[in-house]
């Protein structure tokens, strides 16, 4: 069999989570995941699958906390567009917001999100959504004590 264009599955994945279609949208992630073997990491792919647990509910939230954790090594502030670095951390973060893993969701935004070592990044209007969305979460949690240091 052919493999498919290289982001193929990431695209049809999030394209079906955002019709609601979430166990659709992870089946097809599934399906592409198996071609990054051939084809190498694909963050967008990856993206697609952390929509299409989390709206599955609260009991797949360990589950897509295991998938980006084990994919994280993958996502490299030089080699992935500046918003899709930060959303995918980002991604983890909320999950660790939803679990009550306060420390652990603003550790990613310390280390990742507003990082002083991509400190280029903060000129991105979309890597500045992506770190004030999990400052707002957090403060909304009862965080305050956390995002004010």
């Amino acid at each position: 069999s052919q493999r498919p264009p290289r982001f193929l599955h990431g695209m049809w994945a999030f394209g079906l989570e955002q019709q609601g279609c979430y166990e659709e949208a992870e089946e097809k992630a599934r399906e592409g995941l198996a071609f990054e073997v051939d084809l190498g990491p694909d963050a967008w792919l990856q993206h697609g699958m952390a929509h299409a647990l989390y709206f599955q509910g609260e009991e797949r939230l360990d589950e897509a906390v295991e998938f980006l954790s084990a994919r994280s090594h993958t996502w490299s502030a030089s080699t992935l567009h500046p918003f899709l670095y930060t959303h995918c951390w980002w991604h983890l973060a909320l999950l660790h917001c939803e679990r009550r893993d306060f420390d652990k969701a603003i550790d990613i935004f310390d280390e990742r999100l507003w990082a002083e070592a991509q400190a280029d990044m903060r000129s991105d209007p979309q890597v500045q959504l992506n770190a004030l969305n999990l400052l707002w979460r957090l403060e909304t949690r009862g965080q305050q004590k956390l995002t004010q240091s």
